[in-house]
């Protein structure tokens, strides 16, 4: 199941962003790290909390708004699949991992 999520998530990813992601890449292997985590988290119900990261929060969002939009989409999935909720601060984690991975793959 979480294989499955985790690559639902991926084809999501691709198509939202429009990227070809080199797998053996370091980048894409610490993005598929922090989303496995993020799913055993979310499958374990441990939530992440913003705590006084909320202007931090709020400047990624606003900032890289097409990894915003597609983690929104990743959210969605899970909630409609396991009915998981994801807190702000992991959605920020997510985005700044996915724009760290299309940079970089734009920029080889």
């Amino acid at each position: 199941q979480m294989v499955e999520m985790t690559n639902d998530i991926l084809q999501l990813v691709r198509y939202q962003l429009n990227c070809d992601y080199d797998e053996d890449s370091w980048y894409f292997q610490r993005f598929i790290t922090h989303l496995r985590y993020y799913l055993m988290r979310q499958k374990n119900g441990v939530i992440q909390e913003n705590g006084d990261q909320n202007e931090l929060v709020n400047m990624v969002f606003s900032r890289f708004n097409k990894e915003k939009n597609c983690v929104d989409l990743i959210d969605y999935y899970l909630q409609e699949k396991q009915g998981w909720h994801t807190s702000n601060i992991e959605k920020m984690y997510l985005i700044l991992h996915l724009r760290n991975l299309v940079e970089k793959k734009n920029r080889s």
